[in-house]
Parts: structure tokens; sequence; C-alpha cells
């Protein structure tokens, strides 16, 4: 009997106000190793209810690789399903809720776009998106504004919905049994690295790779480095 040995299946799950185009460098990179599947998340105003919904249509087992939003939408997937995720890879996240800080700013969003000033939030957002030697770089921003439009205004406001009802991830941490990689941008302006390291220590055995010059984009800004970590891991 000749046994064929398929490719793995793995789901690439990506951030708040982002589109494929995250992983626009990373995927023909990690096709040679796995059959890649870019989950796009439904607008549904609850992290829970997303995580349901892309279980339905995925794979029986999978490895899954989250950003940021995408990192929330793992830990309930892992709460759901946990026998189904063979690797998890975390990429600028982290597990807390929202804190009032956090809070206060989402509230703030809220009403400057009762005020049509969407792509305005967009701009404010990108000295905390990018390393601060990447605040300039034009193509980068002209890629952020794209996956912004495409994701669109309304979409915007149910992803912060679902982001402010999440649940404090952390107790669980201790409960994950699939491969773990932790990656973060080291100037990542939204998940400190206090908050990174957080998160790989809850994991047991949880590798924690930090990449030189990032901010929190790391798909984006530094694909080689991201590639490079994420082949590792899908192979070990």
């Amino acid at each position: 009997m000749i046994v064929v040995n398929k490719p793995p299946e793995l789901l690439l799950i990506a951030g708040q106000l982002c589109t494929s185009s995250l992983w626009k460098d990373v995927v023909p990179k990690l096709s040679d190793v796995a059959n890649v599947r870019i989950v796009m998340p439904q607008a549904l105003d609850s992290i829970k209810s997303i995580a349901s919904n892309i279980l339905e249509s995925a794979p029986e087992t999978f490895s899954l690789c989250a950003h940021a939003m995408g990192g929330f939408i793992a830990f309930e997937i892992i709460r759901i399903a946990p026998q189904r995720v063979e690797r998890l890879a975390l990429l600028d996240t982290l597990a807390t809720p929202d804190f009032p800080e956090q809070i206060a700013r989402r509230h703030a969003y809220t009403k400057l776009l009762e005020q049509g000033e969407f792509l305005d939030i967009v701009q404010t957002r990108i000295p905390m998106l990018l390393h601060p030697d990447r605040v300039s770089d034009a193509p980068l921003i002209s890629t952020i504004l794209e996956m912004a439009r495409d994701t669109g205004q309304d979409k915007f406001v149910i992803q912060q919905k679902a982001i402010m009802s999440r649940r404090d991830s952390r107790p669980d941490l201790g409960k994950i049994n699939a491969v773990t990689l932790v990656l973060a941008g080291d100037a990542d302006g939204i998940v400190s690295i206090e908050r990174t390291r957080e998160l790989a220590d809850g994991i047991p055995h949880a590798k924690l790779v930090l990449i030189e010059g990032c901010g929190h984009l790391a798909p984006l800004e530094k694909p080689d480095a991201v590639s490079k970590a994420l082949l590792q891991w899908m192979q070990s």
C-alpha cells in the first residue's frame, strides 16, 4: 500500500482592520510546507461567535497562526476545540481583556466615526502600528490604508464591540497543549514586551521570538524574519 502524506493544514487569521494583504509576503514561503488558508473572520459582535463560525468550515485538525485580534479568536478556538489545534502561533497579541484606558480609546474612536472620520482614525493609529523607522514608509502605509478601506467602517465598529467583550485568557494559558510560538515586534506600540512575555510564560513550552526593529504589523514589516520563525514552528 502506498501512503501519501498530505501537507499539514495551516489557518491564518489577521487582526483588526487587516485583510489577506497582511500575509502577502509570508504565504509564498509557507506554501512549500503547508496547505495555507487565509481566514477572513465574519462580522460578528463576539469573539466566541467568530471562533465558532471559523470552526464550522475548518479542517478536522490544523495549525493556527493568528495576529492581534486574531489571537483573541485563537484563544476561543482553543477553548472550544483544543484537540483540533496541532500548532499555535500567536503574533503581536496578548491574553488580557481590555483595560479602562483601552476601552476609553475605543469609545473615542466611536465618536470620531460618528463624525465621518474613519480614515483619520487609521492615520492616527499608524505610529502605534509601525516601528518609528517605518512611519514614513509610503508603500507600507498605502497597504495599511487599503486594508482599512477594504474592511470598512461598519465592520470596524463590529470588530471594536467584539474586542471589548473578549474574555481574560490568562487563566487558560496553562491548558494549551499545542506546539506554540509567541512572536512580536520589539517596538510594538500596541502590545508591550511585558504582555508578550506574560503570554509566552503562561503557555507550557512556548517559544518566544522578538523581531528586532519591528512594530505591531510584523508580517508586513519584517516578512522574512516572520516567515523564518513560522517555518521553524511548522517543522518542529
